[in-house]
């Protein structure tokens, strides 16, 4: 199994049906799906045996969260990599093909994340420095939302990157 994809779910029927069916479009490698409902009071449970019966489903009968949603999901999957996904996330251009790829290609990496584009196609950085005390009088005096291609400004979230080329970064967000 090249990778688990692990999606946390808390009321979100309609946006994980659509994530779910983007996985199957644009994923072709070998994954298994494991997708943890926090105690859900919509039809999300119902949807995913009707329409997604290979989805491994792990029901909690109360909210645990996010971190331990995921480290439920995290003790189940079979792939060699794990692949964390909010469930209003749509998969394009076969990504998680790639980041497997890019994976077995890179040894070296502990992590990776692919570029998110907002829903109209904008980038969404999901990449960031390690915070200072600079980055946070940045923030403060907003000379970080003013400045967002300096690379002196732009630093928490680096806005100053484009995200065309591959980089090592100090953190990302556990989006995807």
């Amino acid at each position: 199994m090249d990778v688990s994809i692990v999606i946390v779910s808390y009321n979100v029927a309609d946006l994980l049906q659509k994530c779910l069916s983007s996985v199957k479009r644009e994923t072709s490698c070998e994954y298994d799906i494991i997708i943890v409902d926090n105690n859900f009071s919509d039809d999300s449970v119902d949807m995913i045996r009707k329409h997604h019966a290979e989805v491994m489903l792990i029901e909690n009968q109360t909210n645990l969260g996010f971190a331990r949603a995921n480290n439920q999901a995290f003790m189940r999957g079979k792939g060699r990599y794990i692949f964390m996904l909010n469930p209003d996330s749509i998969i394009l251009g076969n990504a998680v093909n790639k980041l497997v790829q890019f994976m077995e290609d890179h040894p070296e990496a502990g992590a990776c994340s692919p570029k998110i584009l907002n829903p109209e196609g904008s980038l969404q950085p999901n990449c960031h420095h390690f915070p200072t005390i600079a980055m946070r009088l940045a923030e403060h005096f907003q000379l970080s939302r003013r400045y967002t291609k300096s690379r002196w400004f732009g630093r928490e979230f680096m806005t100053y990157w484009d995200y065309r080329e591959v980089r090592g970064v100090d953190w990302i967000m556990g989006c995807a």
